[in-house]
């Protein structure tokens, strides 16, 4: 299904009924890199899945842009689809558009979990993103700066069989005409983020779920956050890398669930 943003068609999916679930993608995550938790998740919740600009079935920007649009296109969405609360997923890209969209348009969140996430763009992911820009002269190059580093060295190391039908699939993805372009945008889209003096004004109940083998979002980053999000939660997925959500579906999806059926603490007045 689309919507329209600013000119642009905007792919997304419902699936299921009940509490409405968004999920934001990682930077090169699409609708369809959701594909093996539909059946889980939607039978509990409306899953609500969405490429955003320059992502999988969604138009490509005309127009370099940044997270902030991003923000917007997710605000212009939830109002086309009539939801005043919706429960937010995001992890890595997503998690940094999930993070400044509750900071600006926090009554529309009800449970914010992030998975991967930082507070800022630091010096470190700065320049992995510039050394991806740099190797987009070939498919191939894409494919070996990006995806072994995404992942834990023994998982890598492990599912070889699966990597090799791995980059088969993507070397085609990569090599559809204007693909790398997009990326680049992406990429370049979230070099300015930095939410660090604002994280306090989310008072959501959040949940922070990091990885032991992290090498894009370290560890060090999650903890920054769960420190400056007063109603925060942090737990570690052990053995993993920055692609938690394939390396280890099941406690991922244990962490998710687990979270959003916990009812909220009552306050006190």
């Amino acid at each position: 299904m689309l919507f329209n943003f600013r000119g642009q068609d905007i792919y997304y999916e419902v699936h299921g009924e009940g509490t409405p679930l968004l999920v934001l993608n990682g930077l090169m995550m699409t609708t369809n890199s959701w594909t093996f938790m539909v059946e889980t998740l939607s039978e509990r919740y409306q899953l609500i899945l969405v490429d955003m600009l320059d992502q999988g079935q969604s138009a490509a920007a005309t127009d370099d842009y940044t997270q902030a649009d991003q923000v917007e296109l997710i605000k212009a969405f939830l109002d086309f689809l009539t939801l005043e609360t919706v429960n937010i997923m995001g992890i890595s890209y997503g998690s940094e558009v999930a993070i400044q969209f509750t900071v600006k348009y926090g009554s529309y969140v009800n449970k914010l979990f992030l998975s991967n996430a930082c507070p800022n763009t630091n010096d470190w992911l700065k320049d992995i993103g510039r050394s991806w820009i740099e190797a987009m002269q070939s498919p191939l190059n894409f494919y070996l700066s990006t995806i072994p580093i995404i992942y834990s060295p023994a998982f890598y190391n492990n599912n070889q069989a699966w990597f090799k039908k791995r980059q088969e699939l993507l070397l085609g993805v990569f090599s559809q005409p204007g693909y790398l372009e997009r990326m680049k945008r992406l990429i370049t889209s979230a070099e300015s983020y930095d939410s660090r003096s604002e994280l306090h004004k989310i008072t959501q109940p959040t949940y922070i779920l990091g990885a032991s083998h992290d090498l894009i979002t370290p560890l060090d980053q999650q903890r920054e956050l769960y420190e400056a999000i007063e109603n925060a939660q942090f737990s570690v997925i052990q053995s993993c890398g920055h692609a938690s959500m394939y390396e280890k579906p099941q406690e991922f999806l244990g962490a998710l669930i687990g979270f959003l059926e916990t009812p909220a603490p009552l306050s006190i007045v």
